[in-house]
């Protein structure tokens, strides 16, 4: 999907959700993470609680199973692009 990620060690990925909270009009990624859970079923944790730096960030679990890893990853999809139509 053409997304800045940074992966880590484990099984989590950090992306760069920046251009989309700038089009809501957000400051950090902490109401994105509400949005994706309520309507979208997407848990995420958003990169303002690991570091001050991380305002414009979201760390994405890949723990899952690949087709329910692409199944969420489809739907993050859906609600960053729902922010922007």
């Amino acid at each position: 999907h053409g997304l800045q990620a940074i992966l880590g060690k484990g099984y989590y990925a950090f992306i760069n959700v920046a251009g989309w909270l700038e089009a809501r009009g957000w400051a950090d990624s902490e109401p994105l993470g509400a949005y994706l859970a309520e309507c979208h079923g997407v848990a995420i944790v958003p990169g303002a609680y690991f570091s001050p730096y991380g305002g414009g960030w979201i760390r994405f679990s890949y723990a899952t199973p690949p087709e329910r890893t692409r199944a969420s990853g489809d739907r993050l999809m859906e609600g960053l692009n729902a922010l922007v139509a």
